[in-house]
């Protein structure tokens, strides 16, 4: 005999039926046909259900409601128009985060971001200088305000911070800060080059 796990098959297939549980017998009854065929679209929503929870626990597989507990959790706000690979980089943010930091964490968060070859950090006297890859962060406008955000908040406060987005084809076109929309504020310098 083969061992049969009913959680499993409903997750795998789709086209599931209630009838298919039922013994070949009783398949054959009308009545039973009848109250299958009602309770089948109560059960289908359930097991819908079931999966979106079992998904919405895990941050890649979140959907936008499952993203907004992660948020209330984190005390963290959407932006309008922010997309669901912006709001996942803001929580996976807020989660790693963890002050003090060093250079060293502060690398490896950021590759968490972005990949280890999106980024390169160093620091110059009392300035931090960040230089990201334009074309590897999803929305990288976005993402370079929520983290030069992020970075005023756990910062020493003798400390500048100066982020840089460039991107692959390096274009004599400077764009100042405040055609970009990044504000100069708090001892923090952000540029888009």
């Amino acid at each position: 005999m083969v061992d049969f796990d009913p959680i499993e098959y409903n997750l795998k297939n789709e086209e599931r039926r209630l009838l298919d549980y039922l013994p070949p017998v009783v398949r054959q009854v009308l009545d039973f046909q009848q109250i299958n065929a009602a309770i089948e679209p109560e059960i289908r929503l359930a097991w819908q259900a079931l999966s979106r929870v079992q998904g919405n626990q895990f941050l890649a597989e979140a959907d936008a409601a499952g993203l907004g507990v992660w948020e209330r959790e984190l005390g963290l706000y959407p932006k309008a128009g922010d997309s669901l690979a912006v709001r996942r980089a803001r929580i996976l943010a807020a989660w790693l985060r963890k002050p003090p930091y060093t250079l060293r964490w502060l690398r490896e968060w950021l590759d968490g971001l972005g990949g280890p070859e999106g980024h390169s950090e160093a620091v110059d006297g009392y300035t931090l200088n960040v230089q990201l890859d334009y074309d590897l962060l999803p929305e990288p406008n976005k993402l370079v305000q929520e983290l030069l955000a992020l970075l005023l908040s756990i910062r020493p406060a003798n400390l500048l911070v100066q982020i840089e987005a460039q991107a692959a084809a390096d274009l004599p076109a400077y764009a100042g800060a405040a055609v970009c929309g990044f504000a100069i504020e708090d001892g923090a310098v952000a540029e888009l080059f």
